[in-house]
């Protein structure tokens, strides 16, 4: 049973693992991005409680991005030993990556930390929205 769900999740993660690292990758700059936008309305509202929860928000935004981005590389990593052990300066890890463990921790690892990143995501853009619209009635 195991040997078959290995061989049928093996495809999947395969064929999604470069499209899903080259989107993770775009979200460090997207977040920078956005990070830029909140400091400019920083400087444009004047300063309030709700700006400063927004600035922390977005802030910490930038970290679980990056957290994110390293879940992501070692999926990749995990689903590609090869390619990495390629490589003369891990070839030490081969062991490592070869471990039955590493794919499905890494996964769930992947999983949680891209559900993470879109609540954080949420959470920071409605502390904007917040900051923006409080008081406009």
């Amino acid at each position: 049973m195991q040997q078959w769900f290995s061989r049928c999740s093996a495809a999947p993660r395969r064929y999604l693992a470069w499209p899903l690292g080259v989107l993770a990758l775009l979200l460090v700059p997207l977040s920078i991005l956005t990070a830029e936008a909140g400091e400019q309305l920083e400087k444009a509202k004047r300063a309030s409680s709700l700006i400063e929860e927004h600035a922390h928000q977005g802030s910490f935004l930038r970290y679980v991005t990056v957290f994110f981005l390293v879940a992501v590389a070692a999926q990749i990593a995990a689903a590609f030993p090869s390619v990495l052990t390629r490589r003369p300066a891990f070839r030490g890890l081969r062991g490592l990556l070869e471990s039955r463990w590493l794919v499905p921790a890494t996964s769930v690892l992947g999983v949680l930390a891209g559900l993470f990143l879109v609540y954080q995501a949420i959470v920071t853009g409605h502390s904007g929205a917040v900051s923006v619209w409080a008081g406009t009635r």
